[in-house]
């Protein structure tokens, strides 16, 4: 009897590991070793009047395979409404949603993420090697329409990156001192703030924020590292937290990637975008 629940006990381990192998070998073939053969055997063969559009279909399947999953961090809406009405028994209810917000029961709104397969390379090197030229747009994403005005309360930007891993400067290996390789946000007010005459009643100057450096990798860093870079409303920073309280529905946010000399490359792995919204503006 014994022998027998220990070989259903064997038989069972046995069958889950060949599961799990089996749904790792997809896996593998599916988002990496497919993609690849596509890629260098089959698009280089096709005609020049239809390669354009093999590309760019395998470009929207890698978005798709390498898509970030954007997992909320803070209190579900569920338990902020309901706080909310706990709340209203005991004080004013006008005064719910500043408390709300003073306790930063905000509600997350993911917005972009995107992992490339292989490191996607910055380099200001030309000469035949493959790269994109610093200053390129990373990641790109647009506060949804939805989204009711001042309502903004934080940004968060979550860079995956590496430069090449070596320098002459070995004092500062390691550490982020002299670091050439970096990451820059990029702000574009929506069409509706643009077109705004300044002459119109109650109408806002328009605010203008210029590129500015979130993060810089480590210097020679060998491994890939993540950074988690967060924009408050209530920011240390004048401009930073004058820009949060400013930005709305149709506002752009852009991470772009930068290496500063020909032997300094920046590899990114993967990069998303976060927001913050305050939950509950009325009772």
């Amino acid at each position: 009897m014994l022998l027998n629940h220990l070989l259903l006990g064997l038989f069972g381990l046995w069958a889950i590991y060949f599961f799990l192998l089996k749904l790792i070998l997809f896996k593998l073939v599916l988002n990496i070793i497919l993609p690849l053969i596509i890629r260098y055997l089959l698009i280089p063969n096709l005609p020049d009047r239809v390669r354009s559009y093999a590309e760019r279909a395998l470009q929207k399947c890698d978005e798709i395979c390498y898509s970030a999953p954007l997992e909320p961090k803070g209190p579900c809406n569920r338990n902020v409404y309901r706080t909310a009405m706990i709340l209203s028994r005991v004080v004013d209810r006008d005064v719910v949603p500043e408390i709300l917000d003073m306790a930063e029961l905000w509600h997350d709104v993911p917005l972009a993420s995107k992992v490339d397969a292989e490191p996607f390379k910055v380099t200001a090197r030309e000469h035949g090697v493959s790269g994109h030229r610093p200053g390129v747009v990373y990641l790109e994403a647009e506060l949804p329409a939805t989204m009711p005005r001042k309502a903004l309360r934080s940004l968060t930007f979550t860079i995956t990156s590496c430069d090449q891993g070596h320098s002459n400067d070995l004092q500062d290996v390691g550490t982020y001192r002299n670091s050439k390789t970096w990451f820059e946000v990029k702000i574009t007010p929506s069409r509706a703030s643009r077109k705004q005459p300044i002459w119109k009643l109650g109408a806002e100057p328009a605010f203008n924020f210029p590129p500015r450096k979130i993060v810089t990798n480590i210097h020679a860093g060998q491994d890939f590292k993540t950074h988690t870079v967060t924009w408050h409303y209530n920011d240390e920073d004048e401009d930073i937290r004058k820009l949060i309280r400013t930005m709305g529905a149709g506002w752009k946010v852009a991470i772009t990637a930068w290496g500063q000399y020909p032997i300094w490359d920046n590899y990114v792995q993967s990069a998303r975008i976060d927001c913050r919204v305050h939950t509950v503006r009325k009772m």
